[in-house]
């Protein structure tokens, strides 16, 4: 009876506290806002906006960029031409390309504007895109991912309202992602940019847009009617616990031991698998050699300790599409995994080696420069030509290598060495550009 005694005191100091804690805080609700909108303003004045047209795929189209006071936006003529005519309005809303804002806790979109086309029936296309390290690649706006609406023109008058649940992801664009690891869900946790453009099927003619803000609105669930429900729960919640102590209570002291060691067992294997997951999630699956995750954290490294010179070298595999087309995706996988080990094995101490992309890979080489590094660059590129790849002709690659020797941003240094890599790639391949060349 004296054991039995100390449970339900327990129990009854447990109820008693949670009794209070209720009143508390049913008492404080009374005093909150009980519904409103917290609306996050984004001028277009203060952003960089690009526009442009079908023009730069071979289309007739053509697009100018307009300012009116707070407004930007374009005069555009559809033409006939390309199969699906179109201008485009970019709009950065963040000075980072790659670090936008999260709008996943926002519900709805406002656009402050206007647009004008020749038919009442035309849509105009709102897309939110999203950067993501696992697929968006550096300067190719078109692998950010299109989290998308088409609003008819009629609905749009001088502003138009976007539930953002509404939005959703293309098939045409996952289609021209194949070979990434993208899916149709809607991710707009990371947007640097927003995309305004003409809709499907627009009409020939001359179409105007001009937009001055963009408002989002994240909806303030009301406080009271939220702890209303949290108080339901609590309730039963307590209830069950109550019921299940007191059942379980002599069980439970039973166990103590046993569960403290199941849970140093766990812990230690929870330790193991997280270390494990770490290097995984750094490392490219096919290559073997780091992903683009994995290679920011040594780029990171290197910028907080100021390691100069510094110099990046840009492989890429020689018509490795035509590859993948006569001897299949598989065989182009050998090749990949093949070249993942050679440039596994070439790099020493501190260098690292990334998957850029595709078949573009990156080295990172800290403490050297061009100079130190070049003949082991050409010594790498005889044994990629020489080695033996499973088809009947040599795999080849370009290189495009950069230095620095005083500190800048890696963006710059890496377009750089792809400058140097495209200046390779049309002067024959199979060749080493450094940047300056």
């Amino acid at each position: 009876m004296q054991q039995n005694a100390v449970p339900i005191k327990t129990i009854l100091f447990i109820m008693s506290t949670v009794l209070i804690l209720m009143s508390a805080t049913i008492s404080a609700l009374n005093n909150y806002e009980k519904y409103s909108y917290e609306t996050t303003t984004i001028n277009v004045a203060d952003n960089w906006v690009k526009v442009y047209s079908d023009s730069i795929s071979q289309g007739n189209s053509w697009s100018k960029k307009v300012e009116e006071g707070a407004s930007q936006g374009f005069d555009c003529e559809i033409k006939k031409g390309d199969p699906h005519p179109y201008c485009i309005m970019l709009n950065w809303i963040t000075p980072s390309e790659f670090q936008g804002l999260n709008l996943s806790l926002y519900k709805y979109m406002t656009i402050h504007g206007t647009y004008d086309s020749p038919s009442m029936n035309d849509f105009l296309r709102v897309s939110l895109r999203q950067f993501d390290l696992g697929y968006t690649q550096m300067n190719k706006v078109h692998t950010y991912k299109y989290n998308l609406i088409e609003i008819q023109r009629k609905n749009f008058k001088d502003e138009i309202r976007i539930d953002l649940s509404d939005l959703s992801v293309p098939f045409w664009w996952m289609s021209m992602m194949k070979g990434q690891k993208v899916d149709s869900f809607v991710a707009i946790n990371n947007v640097p940019l927003i995309e305004v453009s003409t809709g499907t099927h627009a009409t020939i003619g001359e179409h105007k847009l001009r937009i001055s803000s963009f408002d989002f609105d994240r909806e303030v669930v009301p406080i009271t009617k939220v702890y209303e429900y949290i108080l339901l729960v609590w309730g039963c919640f307590i209830f069950l616990i109550l019921m299940i102590v007191s059942i379980y209570f002599a069980i439970l002291l039973r166990t103590k031991v046993d569960n403290e060691k199941n849970l140093i067992q766990i812990n230690t294997a929870l330790s193991l698998r997280s270390a494990e997951l770490e290097i995984f999630n750094k490392t490219d699956e096919l290559t073997g050699v780091l992903n683009r995750a994995g290679m920011q954290n040594k780029m990171m490294d290197c910028m907080s300790q100021d390691v100069l010179p510094l110099t990046v070298v840009m492989v890429d595999l020689d018509h490795f599409k035509k590859i993948n087309d006569r001897y299949g995706h598989q065989t182009g996988d050998v090749v990949l995994a093949n070249l993942g080990e050679l440039l596994n094995k070439f790099i020493k101490n501190d260098e690292s080696v990334s998957r850029f992309g595709g078949e573009e890979f990156m080295i990172l080489m800290p403490n050297q420069t061009f100079e130190m590094v070049k003949e082991r660059i050409e010594a790498l590129r005889v044994e990629i030509e020489t080695y033996d790849m499973p088809i009947d002709k040599p795999v080849t690659a370009s290189f495009g290598v950069a230095t620095s020797i005083y500190r800048i941003e890696f963006k710059q240094l890496i377009e750089k060495a792809d400058n140097a890599l495209y200046v390779a790639k049309n002067n024959g391949r199979n060749c080493i550009k450094h940047e300056g060349d």
